[in-house]
This record gives structure tokens, sequence and C-alpha cells, in this order.
């Protein structure tokens, strides 16, 4: 059915700061739901009625496609980056999140956080990490992911809900499907998240393409066969050639390595048996041509062991000259970033984010290099 006259006015940002308000903005998106799914024949056979709903994407943007709305300012101040030594901001995130305070008591009487106000609260999801900061603030990355660790310590279903919901900002940290910087989340650190991957199959590292570990729990030979199968595929030599193909590998092959150590007391052969055998294509992540070489001099180089979180007029110049670069084409931005080209190179051997995320995260206004020139940033210097 065609939008109600006035859904602009309905869905306007301001009208979803309240329950109220969210919820007859998404009774008049309701009649247009499939508008807004990856469900190409509903646009194309109704695309007049479908530009009438194009008002309700707002239910479901990005701090780049909405940036005004409420989950967006929200995902924006209140990630853990983003409160990091900053008191003014965190205020800002503390006011952001007043109304919806309700959603997360935990006192039952006094909780707003039904059925019919499940979805607004959802939108404040992230200010739940409030609860998890202490009277100092966050005044350090390390203290940031002992934070966001905190959130997630209770494995209760009313932890993981918890831990969920101080996890959003970092969604796309660990979806393969979503891109931070195309999201407009320029300023998170998905290195302080590392405490989230609970939630996505206990994968312990941010940024890979994170499907779920397939475990060899069914013994059946022909279940074992699809298994060693399926991890031929993602483990040859022609996958781990990329990035995206080396943490898939990775991904399914981790709990496994220990079956191809060379040192015989991390060796696990005996314990794991026939599983070694099943995940026999993991060898490759260990002993093959393009297994990560943490060992190369490069590599150390760009990845010390002694991280030390630079003063704030590093951060402050290096975003001024790669935004300069993103309106201009200025060379100051790849000149300041050359030092840590590893962290974005698509090259497997030479990329060292896995190895030393927290620096590599120091430079993250670089990726603005690879998202203009559409190549790597080794190529764009």
């Amino acid at each position: 059915p065609p939008a109600v006259s006035n859904i602009a006015e309905i869905c306007a940002p301001e009208s979803l700061d309240d329950k109220d308000g969210y919820n007859m903005c998404k009774n008049a998106c309701d009649p247009g739901e499939c508008c807004l799914e990856p469900i190409e024949a509903c646009r194309v056979e109704n695309s007049d009625i479908c530009s009438e709903y194009e008002v309700c994407k707002i239910l479901h943007g990005t701090p780049k496609s909405h940036p005004s709305s409420i989950e967006s300012q929200i995902v924006t101040k209140c990630n853990t980056n983003a409160l990091v030594g900053d008191d003014s901001q965190a205020q800002e995130c503390k006011d952001l999140c007043q109304p919806a305070a309700c959603c997360f008591t935990s006192n039952k009487d006094d909780s707003c956080n039904t059925p019919d106000n499940e979805d607004w609260c959802s939108q404040y999801g992230a200010c739940q990490v409030l609860d998890h900061i202490g009277d100092d603030g966050i005044n350090s990355h390390e203290s940031a992911q002992s934070t966001v660790k905190a959130a997630c310590s209770d494995e209760s279903p009313d932890g993981i809900i918890a831990c969920s919901n101080a996890c959003h900002p970092a969604n796309c940290c660990f979806d393969s499907t979503q891109n931070c910087f195309e999201n407009g989340m320029d300023n998170l650190r998905c290195s302080h998240y590392e405490a989230c991957g609970i939630l996505y199959h206990d994968d312990k590292d941010p940024n890979t393409s994170v499907k779920p570990n397939p475990v060899a729990k069914d013994t059946s030979q022909e279940s074992m066969f699809q298994l060693a199968t399926h991890v031929s595929t993602v483990c040859n030599d022609e996958s781990l050639k990329t990035t995206e193909g080396l943490d898939e590998c990775y991904n399914v092959c981790e709990d496994n390595l220990c079956c191809f150590a060379d040192d015989k007391e991390l060796n696990c052969v005996k314990n794991h048996g026939e599983k070694c055998v099943v995940y026999a294509a993991c060898d490759n992540m260990v002993h093959g041509e393009y297994a990560p070489q943490p060992e190369d001099a490069d590599f150390q180089t760009y990845n010390s062991p002694d991280y030390v979180e630079k003063p704030t007029t590093f951060y402050e110049e290096l975003e001024e000259k790669c935004d300069d670069y993103a309106a201009t084409g200025s060379d100051e931005c790849a000149v300041l970033c050359s030092e840590r080209m590893c962290c974005f190179t698509s090259d497997v051997k030479e990329n060292c984010y896995n190895a030393h995320p927290m620096e590599c995260d120091d430079y993250t206004p670089c990726a603005v290099l690879v998202e203009f020139d559409g190549d790597s940033i080794d190529d764009a210097s």
C-alpha cells in the first residue's frame, strides 16, 4: 500500500528519540517492509510506492547514510574510542543516552524494555557500555579493552544481551558483509572490542571474515569427509594469497593448528587424533607458501611489542591531513601513513593488522587512501 502522506514528518530524526515517536514511524513503515529488504522484485514492481518509503531507511541506517538518526549518533559518540580521555565526549554520550535509561535499568518495575519498545531500546544499545565505565572514565586504549571485556564477562542470558549492546558499534568489525569505513564508523577501534568475539562463534580476531568455525562433532565418515573438503577449499594456496582468504582459513583452523606445530610440546596430534587428518589443509597456514612469517624483519619493524600511545596532536594532524586528501588529493596523508603501510596492504605476507591491531588503529584515517584510490595503500605511494 502507498505510504501515509506525512511519513517524512513522522520519521524525522527528532521524532525517534522517544518511544511513541519511534513506534509511530515503525508502524508507518511496516506496510513497505519489502521495499527495505534485499528483494529486488519488490522494488522493481513497486518502484513508485517504494520511493515513498525511502525515509524509512532511517530505522536501519548507518552513520554515513543517516548521520542524524539516534542510532547513528549513539554508535558514533558512545563507542569506546570516542570516549578515551575525552570528558566532554563522555558527557555528550550520557546526554544522548539519558532518554533511554529505562531500557537498561536492573529494576524490572522501572524498565521500559518491553516487547512494544524493544526496537526503540535497541537503537540505544551502545549506551550500555556506560554501566561498565568507572569514575576515572576511559583513559587509555587498554582501559577501553577492559571496559568491553567487563561488559561481556557475564555469560547469563541477560549478560549476553548486555554484551551485545555494548558491542553494537563494532558489528562491522566482525561481520564480513559490513565495512566500518563505508558505514561511516571512521572513529572506531576494532581492537577495543576483542571480547565481543564471544558473540561471533568465539572468534577472537576483529576484522576477519567471521564465519562459524566448523568443529568435527559429528564423527560419521560422510560428515568428516564434508568437513575435510570444506577445510581444503578455504585453505588452498590460491585462497591464502589474499588477506580475506587467510582470515577465513584461520577461522576454520584456529583450534587445530597445534596439529602442525613443529614444537613437540605444542603439537597435539596424539590428543586430536583423526581431527588432525580432517584439518590437514590447515598445514598451509603453518608451512605453506603463503603462511604468515612473523619472524620477518619487516614484520617486526612494524609491530613492536611495546605499544605506546601517541600524543593527541598526532591523531589531530593525521585526521586533518587525511581529510585534506579526501578533499584535495594532498600527498601529506600518504607521507604520514607510510610508516604503517603494512596495516592496510592486501599482501598477505606484509599485512600486519592482526599481529598488532592497536598500533594499526592509530592509523585508521589512512584507510582513506584505500577508499579513494581503489588500490591497496602500498600502491598509493
